[in-house]
């Protein structure tokens, strides 16, 4: 911990350390933000060109939106094909990217991309609001 100045020569010089620092430290932050987007984007990417990937291998006659006969809550959508649980959230939404990288749900909830857990296509909507529109909208 600094000790207090004794003259204005020694209050400046400390004051210009610490400005330094917090400009290392603010340009620091700016590249981290940055290789963190690009990280972000990538896996967004990565993620769309698998999803294009596998529902173009399945046939048209096993791209049937019926929900699972056992469960009754895996439901399929073309327009919500993605599944999203926000973090420290409690359902697993249907979900599709919005412009930028927002996700946006079937219950109408919009979420920015990093603040949410992406599931499996497979993993059951626990949203009823979404359960429901998904079901009645294939």
């Amino acid at each position: 911990m600094n000790t207090l100045p004794a003259s204005q020569a020694e209050y400046d010089t400390q004051m210009q350390g610490l400005e330094d620092e917090a400009e290392t430290a603010r340009k620091a932050y700016i590249e981290a933000k940055r290789r963190y987007d690009r990280i972000c984007d990538t896996m967004r990417d990565l993620r769309v060109a698998w999803r294009e990937q596998q529902i173009s291998a399945v046939p048209a006659t096993a791209q049937d939106h019926k929900p699972a006969p056992d469960t009754g809550l895996v439901l399929k959508s073309p327009a919500y094909p993605d599944r999203i649980k926000p973090h420290r959230g409690r359902h697993t939404h249907a979900a599709t990217y919005a412009p930028g990288l927002l996700m946006h749900t079937a219950c109408n909830m919009k979420f920015e991309e990093e603040n949410v857990d992406h599931q499996d296509e497979t993993d059951p909507i626990t949203c009823p609001p979404c359960q429901r529109i998904v079901q009645n909208n294939p």
